[in-house]
């Protein structure tokens, strides 16, 4: 008789239940009392195992809408989105640690002011499958980025992103950076009936893009 040895790279905690196929080895060599069983059972037993291993882990990968939109919309004559993206990705960015998925959204942007950036607000505004808003959401960077709080020269890039507590169901995503602090003390606000054109333009299907600033954090119980 055949049995499964079922192992998680995330230690000797299973309570997931979800686990590598990598990780599934047959044991043998293992004696056991009992009645014989029809020749082909052993390995009907490992295939049976092997399947419910891999539906376990299908279940539990990240799920994202395959055509899901990303646009970022540039009005700061400060600073520049030059990358957006987002999804639902592995909370361990896929080191095999974890079986939790969060939503992430990642940013790169260069700076076309003539003053060093002291901090930068981008904010996302989320769409679900059907045009309808789910909620704003605030980055804020302080200087270059969150390892790096030093002011971001004229000239220079630089990238960052956020990680959610879960998963979130975003079909369209778009980004802009709402706020900027100069190194003079100056403070650059976007103009939302600017921004309000310019989303209209970039996302038509968006009939209602109802409030463009980002919601305030739910209060803690």
């Amino acid at each position: 008789m055949c049995f499964i040895e079922m192992m998680c790279q995330s230690g000797p905690d299973v309570s997931s239940g979800f686990c590598g196929l990598h990780h599934v080895r047959p044991i043998k060599n293992v004696t056991v009392h009992g009645p014989e069983e029809p020749e082909g059972e052993p390995m009907k037993k490992v295939l049976f195992a092997t399947a419910l291993t891999a539906l376990a882990c299908v279940a539990n990968a990240a799920q994202n809408y395959p055509d899901r939109k990303a646009y970022a919309i540039n009005l700061s004559p400060h600073v520049e989105i030059t990358n957006f993206t987002f999804a639902n990705e592995d909370s361990d960015r896929g080191r095999g640690l974890s079986t939790e998925t969060r939503f992430m959204s990642n940013y790169s942007w260069k700076s076309t002011s003539q003053q060093p950036i002291v901090a930068l607000e981008i904010v996302m505004l989320k769409y679900d499958a059907f045009d309808e808003r789910l909620v704003g959401s605030r980055f804020i960077v302080q200087g270059t980025n969150s390892v790096n709080w030093s002011p971001l020269p004229p000239g220079q890039g630089s990238s960052d992103g956020s990680i959610s507590f879960r998963n979130e169901d975003v079909f369209t995503g778009i980004a802009y950076v709402r706020r900027v602090r100069l190194s003079d003390g100056t403070v650059w606000r976007v103009d939302e009936s600017k921004l309000l054109q310019e989303l209209k333009k970039v996302a038509p299907n968006i009939r209602n893009p109802g409030s463009l600033a980002p919601d305030a954090k739910p209060a803690k119980e």
